[in-house]
């Protein structure tokens, strides 16, 4: 606010010199670094300043200090950050393990007073449990931020910090490795490891957030795979309860269960029984091995044998959509049953019915009288699903392309969308659709967002005509990234026709961050898998290309 800001760099400085309480020097160098990302001007004086605090040399050997002058100098000038930043950094975390009290630095006890703010503090500390000095994590945390895209820095600072003896400090690296894992790309395999390290704590606390970070890594959580086995193999500890999934064995059995581990079926057959069915059961079966997803029919039926679906019409929807992804015929019969639910939970129960039937296929021929009513069905979300069902489980694409032809035509452009997405899946059985996409494609109303690239993909599914699908591609790949790992999948697909897309992919492959990850220091979570699929495609164009 003071206009004058050289004088305010002046004054800042001349306070350095004579303040002796450790919490105000950290707020010394965070306003100095605050003042250089302010003012480029002043940027380079202000540097000077958090460097010289920065090094052990100068006689400030605060550890505290140290980290705060080097989060600063990687916000105002990461140019100027010491070659051993991260060892310093680690230094202090390893003095700050060693220090003496639970909240404060130097030994001086916290005033304790009956306020909220009083009540707040002791709440926070509680939280972290047993760290040493809180300060410290706070400026490993802005350290992170600030260090943004260098990740060599950051996965090395991230699993000191999963070493860390002090629990409290694994916590926050718990909380850390979440961001850093899902949301940049670098060496992952050792950090995914430590984290299942986490998994032997006595703490459940600590179990239940390390097993939550992996089940958000499923795609990279292969060197974890073996801790988390090894603790459900263990066993629950306890009854399993019908909220199985808010337990640190539920939040460890989930994390191997997604990435299809067959060490996880024993586990799931028994709280399956009973209890919580997950909405991404479905998910995890696909995953599976056939053998494995065999296992769990039993219980899944069982399940949906009892299951009333006017009272549970979303468990019912998890359920159907489960016991379709084991790839058996035996779910006909109770899907039929659910198909012709009716009541205020039918048409929920109804549509996950149909997905359910179109993953069936051919031995679902018994519900075609039920598919041909309902491709007529007022309702267009219905439309689609039974055009989707009829195609995959009766072949009678003449009837589901019409429908689909109509839904393309629909008021919302969700159902639009829908029907271009079954449209993909039919591929070239639904060329007669393309003059519809195109019709689509011309439209800039119609074809923006992340719905351009479900629009691409139809468009090449249905012609295999690159000549065509290239501009449509590059249109979305461009219009919203949550387009990209679909669109690098349709060019690898296409070959050395895809020429035309690798500088795009090269630059993405280049890139430190993932594709959905365009900043933020809440605690975000990005699309992991999908950004593992989009750089094993885009490396599959680039070799295909001869490496163009």
């Amino acid at each position: 606010m003071h206009d004058d800001q050289r004088a305010v760099l002046t004054a800042l400085r001349r306070r350095l010199t004579a303040e002796q309480d450790p919490r105000v020097l950290r707020d010394l160098a965070a306003a100095l670094g605050e003042l250089g990302v302010r003012n480029a001007e002043l940027a380079p004086q202000a540097a000077d300043a958090l460097t010289a605090l920065a090094l052990p040399d100068t006689g400030r050997t605060a550890p505290g200090l140290r980290l705060a002058a080097l989060v600063q100098l990687a916000r105002c000038a990461p140019g100027r950050l010491p070659e051993r930043t991260v060892e310093m950094a680690i230094g202090v975390m390893r003095e700050a393990r060693e220090a003496e009290g639970a909240a404060r630095e130097d030994g001086v006890p916290a005033p304790e007073t009956p306020t909220m703010i009083s009540y707040l503090r002791w709440l926070k500390a509680s939280h972290r449990g047993s760290v040493k000095a809180p300060w410290a994590t706070d400026l490993l945390r802005e350290l992170h931020y600030a260090l943004e895209d260098r990740v060599a820095e950051r996965f090395a600072l991230l699993e000191d910090q999963l070493r860390s003896p002090d629990w409290g400090q694994r916590r926050e690296a718990i909380d850390m490795s979440g961001l850093l894992l899902t949301g940049w790309r670098g060496p992952h395999e050792e950090p995914v490891r430590l984290l299942g390290e986490q998994l032997r704590e006595t703490e459940p606390r600590i179990v239940r957030w390390a097993a939550a970070e992996l089940e958000r890594l499923y795609a990279i959580g292969g060197p974890a795979a073996d801790s988390l086995a090894g603790r459900v193999a263990a066993g629950p500890g306890s009854p399993t309860q019908a909220q199985w999934n808010e337990t640190s064995y539920g939040a460890v059995l989930s994390a191997l269960a997604v990435q299809g581990d067959a060490r996880a079926v024993p586990g799931l057959a028994e709280v399956l029984r009973f209890g919580h069915v997950p909405e991404e059961l479905g998910d995890w079966i696909d995953r599976m091995g056939r053998e494995e997803a065999a296992a769990l029919l039993p219980v899944l039926l069982r399940r949906l044998s009892w299951i009333d679906p006017e009272d549970r019409p979303e468990r019912t929807g998890f359920l159907l959509e489960a016991v379709a992804a084991t790839g058996s015929a035996e779910p006909v019969t109770p899907v039929l049953r659910l198909l012709r639910t009716s009541g205020t939970g039918g048409a929920r129960v109804r549509g996950a019915a149909l997905r359910a039937l179109a993953r069936l296929g051919a031995t679902a021929q018994e519900a075609l009288p039920e598919l041909r009513e309902l491709v007529r069905d007022s309702d267009p979300r219905h439309r689609v699903d039974a055009a989707a069902a009829l195609w995959s489980v009766g072949g009678e694409t003449d009837v589901a392309l019409s429908a689909l032809s109509e839904s393309l035509r629909a008021e919302r452009w969700f159902h639009r969308h829908d029907a271009m997405r079954v449209i993909a899946r039919m591929g070239t059985e639904a060329a007669g659709l393309l003059p519809d996409l195109r019709r689509l494609q011309e439209s800039p109303e119609e074809n923006g967002g992340w719905v351009a690239g479900t629009l691409a993909v139809a468009l090449w599914q249905a012609g295999r005509d690159p000549e065509e699908s290239m501009p449509a591609l590059l249109h979305a790949w461009s219009e919203h990234r949550d387009n990209r790992p679909d669109v690098a999948e349709v060019w690898a697909r296409m070959g050395p026709a895809a020429a035309p897309a690798v500088p795009l992919l090269r630059q993405e492959l280049a890139a430190a961050r993932r594709y959905d990850n365009t900043g933020g220091t809440a605690r975000n979570r990005y699309r992991c898998a999908n950004d593992e699929q989009l750089l094993r495609h885009g490396r599959a164009v680039i070799e295909q290309c001869g490496g163009r």
